[in-house]
């Protein structure tokens, strides 16, 4: 003896996200295969079932699916041919976007380097799929929920000002944004020096000179100064004076040098750091020897 068999029909007739879940709540139709009752109910085989009675295969069971994460129970029962076997289908509606923010950078923020991208999220119904950031429209990475936080390796991108984006979608398919301004920069400051006369002939000199970073303000200038005579050998680094310019790309410097001796011979090293953490590296620092001869 034949029982029926039940088909489902959605409107709309897939799934908007993943994971079977609809942004909209979807209209549901049971269709038998022939002359049948069709029995359904939400989340649990026990207890009264909805019923459309004598439903044939033109005529289906409509009904909404609420919202939420729910699975429908249903079979056919045939005036003839006896009941079908209970199935069961699941069925999720969200229509609510989730929330979240960018957490880091925090906006007008300089950065270098590999940098740690980080954002909150949440989702209360479908859950949370995944996070996407972008800068200025082009794709960085994609990481599926829990995971919020990603490397960028920012020296892909020219310096300058960008626009960060990272979107939230949750598993219906609603997404939200969030976006900063920052700035990109991976160069370190070009320093220069004005000349010092050379053998020097006092016991301290000053030096002056300038440092710029087109995308980025100085953050310091320090020098270290070898010194040599017989036995001694000083190597520490200290900060420089900034004369003008300070929370700027370009600024003055100067550099007070006192405790030279006659025959000392001074190697002065100087580099410059910005605010995005570039610093001058040890083949590129502005180096400076002179004599110092007092008479």
């Amino acid at each position: 003896m034949a029982t029926p068999d039940i088909t489902i029909y959605t409107s709309p007739t897939n799934p908007d996200g993943d994971n079977n879940w609809f942004i909209t709540g979807p209209e549901i139709e049971l269709y038998p295969d022939y002359t049948s009752d069709v029995y359904w109910q939400w989340n649990s085989s026990s207890g009264s079932w909805n019923v459309c009675s004598g439903a044939n295969p033109t005529s289906g069971a409509s009904f909404y699916a609420p919202s939420g994460n729910n699975l429908l129970y249903y079979f056919g029962s045939g005036a003839v041919s006896g009941s079908g076997p209970v199935d069961t289908y699941t069925f999720g509606w969200d229509d609510v976007a989730p929330s979240g923010a960018i957490v880091a950078p925090s906006g007008t923020e300089y950065i270098s380097g590999d940098y740690l991208l980080q954002a909150s999220g949440e989702d209360d119904v479908s859950g949370l799929w995944k996070y996407v950031w972008r800068v200025n429209g082009k794709l960085i990475s994609e990481v599926k929920a829990p995971i919020d936080a990603v490397y960028w390796d920012t020296r892909e991108e020219e310096d300058g000002i960008k626009i960060l984006y990272m979107e939230l979608i949750d598993y219906a398919g609603n997404s939200t944004g969030d976006s900063v301004y920052i700035y990109t920069d991976n160069n370190p400051p070009y320093i220069t020096n004005e000349e010092i006369p050379t053998p020097v002939t006092s016991g301290s000199v000053a030096i002056y000179g300038d440092a710029v970073d087109a995308a980025c303000p100085i953050d310091f200038i320090e020098y270290r100064l070898l010194k040599t005579d017989a036995d001694r050998l000083v190597e520490v680094w200290e900060e420089a004076t900034i004369t003008s310019g300070s929370g700027t790309p370009e600024v003055a410097y100067m550099i007070p040098l006192s405790g030279l001796s006659d025959g000392d011979l001074c190697t002065l090293w100087i580099r410059g750091a910005d605010l995005a953490g570039n610093i001058t590296s040890q083949a590129n620092y502005l180096t400076i020897t002179f004599p110092v001869s007092i008479l």
